[in-house]
């Protein structure tokens, strides 16, 4: 009795292992983020006398219990970086990268701050 008490322990000790496991693995799919657009964005170039390209980009953050929330525990973690740097290819603005100045959080929105690797040329003082 005694050894039937302890295969019978030690399978449900197995079964729930395994369970914590699935539902740990479950709960950590990659789900895509809300794209900016959708999040309220706002682009703003300035490009300075000297030739200077800098830019502010600012995302409203999904609320808490909002369907744009992502799966990240703390909304801080939006890809702000990923987002600029796609939304820079394609507008075109910093041809070789940029550089982040600033990069914070304010009354529920992320607002980062970067300068452009390169000079602002003609055509950009034109188009932006």
């Amino acid at each position: 009795m005694t050894q039937h008490v302890r295969s019978t322990g030690c399978r449900l000790a197995v079964v729930m292992t395994a369970a914590l496991l699935l539902a740990g693995c479950g709960s950590n799919r990659s789900e895509p983020q809300a794209k900016p657009a959708e999040l309220a964005a706002r682009f703003e170039p300035r490009i300075l006398d000297d030739g200077t390209k800098l830019f502010t980009y600012s995302v409203q953050l999904p609320r808490p219990g909002s369907s744009q929330l992502t799966r990240s525990r703390r909304p801080a973690e939006a890809p702000v970086d990923q987002w600029v740097s796609h939304l820079l290819l394609e507008n075109g603005f910093c041809q070789q990268g940029f550089v982040t100045l600033d990069h914070y959080q304010v009354r529920g929105r992320a607002v980062l701050r970067g300068e452009c690797r390169e000079a602002a040329t003609a055509q950009d003082r034109e188009r932006f």
